[in-house]
């Protein structure tokens, strides 16, 4: 077939146009979307502080009365007490009581036995025995048993009204003076105590090297750290 001038230029524009330079192909998107990474975690609150523990109050004042205590060796103590206390048992191993009750000396003269306050007091003096006035003995309710050493004295007191008494309680007694210092003190019976250190065996035989030990304690305590005298209201 016999084509045309026309034709034959048309045919050719249009191949030049096909084989024109192609647009490269647009790179596929990445499948997988872009993560990110997650925020660190908030560090945890630290607890708050606990509160404090409240101040104990200080113990109540009950007494109100001048004292001096005048030891064997000659030490003093001397102040306005303000507050007495008396163990709750002789040695006041379980403590001390403030129970108004308590707080009384129990005085016996001629066949008379009364209770005073200590600002009914006027003086104490004690004289100590020596080592023959020693008695010594155990306590098996204690394991190992608990052994005690006691010098016998003679507590002299003369109260406010001026009569003379002998003072029999055998409690432990503690003094607290304005400055807060305290004075710990027998009147009647001066003791030194120690358990053993082991337990008794079957055969229950007591411990006189300990008995021995105590009663030079005892006898030490009366040359130097025991009571001699008590003023009140000096």
């Amino acid at each position: 077939m016999r084509l045309t001038k026309m034709a034959v230029v048309a045919s050719a524009a249009l191949l030049l146009v096909a084989c024109g330079k192609k647009k490269a192909p647009e790179a596929a998107a990445d499948a997988t979307p872009a993560t990110t990474a997650p925020a660190p975690a908030p560090e945890p609150e630290a607890p708050p502080e606990p509160e404090p523990e409240p101040e104990p109050e200080p113990p109540k004042s009950n007494a109100d009365f001048n004292a001096v205590i005048t030891l064997v060796d000659g030490t003093t103590h001397s102040g306005h007490v303000k507050r007495v206390e008396r163990g709750h048992d002789w040695y006041a191993e379980n403590g001390y009581s403030d129970d108004s009750g308590d707080l009384k000396l129990e005085l016996e003269g001629n066949g008379t036995l009364v209770e005073k306050t200590w600002d009914e007091i006027d003086r104490i003096d004690i004289a100590y025995e020596g080592r023959s006035g020693i008695d010594c003995t155990y306590d098996s309710n204690f394991t190992p048993w608990m052994y005690m050493c006691v010098l016998r004295n003679t507590p002299k007191t003369r109260t406010t009204d001026g009569k003379t008494w002998t003072v029999t309680t055998r409690n432990k007694w503690k003094f607290t003076f304005d400055d807060d210092s305290e004075v710990e003190f027998y009147v009647h019976k001066l003791p030194a105590r120690e358990q053993d250190d082991e337990a008794a065996g079957l055969d229950s035989v007591e411990n006189y090297d300990l008995y021995g030990k105590l009663q030079g304690s005892v006898m030490e305590l009366a040359k130097t750290s025991a009571v001699k005298s008590i003023d009140i209201n000096k």
